[in-house]
């Protein structure tokens, strides 16, 4: 079923495109939110996004195209909203064309609630509740950030003190604007490096404590996340070249994200 279409600007093909969102039947009962780009009757790309959960008042993901981004293709975004036991989660991403598919070239989720977006010229502005350890704690909380074309990313306005942590918080972009494109990939290229250090590290201390199932466990798990990544980022070795700054967040955001896994230990597999 198509859920809308329009005319659009997304990759290197020649020919009009059309992007178009279709309902498709998903797992477990759910419902998908597929966005496609068709060039002359023919689908060249697409993303998937799970559209209704089995949950009854879920919300569905929202898809629609950012104009506020200056450069040669456009940007797709998508909002989820899902209930839950709590305060619910919400996520924020943004798409676009990048090495031969649709790249994530934005990532923020919100585990505990749900999040505003606002976009004014090329600003981006996300704002929620940050909490903290205990459930009554926490402060309101925004950043913002601006699509740097030089960079080929989304970078981070450090216009509050907060700033930084909630967008850490988020699992967003943290690498700071700066007028000097080439500082900004330094800093991101620093970032994996710390991260990926990191993430090593962890990964070595629990196979030496796991037992042999564990191990085959782990292992496993790792191969799905290289290729999770693999898919969201595309490949990390032109990720690292200048210009290329979103799929080098996409990378760190990835990371970090696996990092924070791992940090459970093998309760956690």
């Amino acid at each position: 079923r198509v859920l809308s279409q329009r005319p659009a600007e997304f990759g290197p093909w020649p020919g009009a495109q059309i992007l178009r969102i279709v309902e498709k039947p998903g797992g477990y009962g759910t419902c998908d939110a597929v966005a496609e780009i068709v060039v002359n009757g023919a689908v060249k790309a697409s993303y998937v996004e799970t559209a209704q959960n089995p949950i009854p008042g879920t919300a569905a993901y929202q898809f629609r195209i950012l104009h506020l981004v200056p450069g040669p293709y456009a940007q797709l975004s998508a909002y989820g909203w899902s209930t839950g036991a709590d305060a619910g989660s919400s996520s924020y991403q943004i798409y676009g064309y990048q090495g031969g598919g649709m790249r994530r070239l934005f990532n923020a989720s919100e585990e505990d609630g749900k999040l505003s977006i606002r976009t004014q010229g090329n600003t981006l502005t996300i704002g929620g509740f940050r909490s903290t350890k205990c459930m009554a704690c926490g402060y309101s909380a925004s950043a913002s950030w601006q699509w740097n074309p030089a960079f080929g990313g989304w970078l981070l306005e450090k216009d509050n003190p907060r700033a930084v942590d909630f967008a850490t918080y988020l699992n967003a972009p943290t690498v700071i604007a700066s007028d000097n494109a080439e500082s900004a990939h330094a800093e991101a290229v620093a970032q994996y490096q710390t991260l990926t250090q990191q993430l090593g590290q962890r990964y070595e201390a629990l196979m030496h404590q796991a037992n042999p199932a564990q191990q085959r466990d782990l292992k496993t798990q790792e191969v799905h996340w290289i290729e999770k990544k693999r898919q969201e980022c595309g490949p990390s070795t032109p990720a690292l070249q200048p210009g290329h700054g979103s799929a080098l967040e996409c990378l760190i955001g990835q990371t970090r994200e696996r990092l924070q896994v791992l940090s459970f230990g093998l309760s956690g597999l």
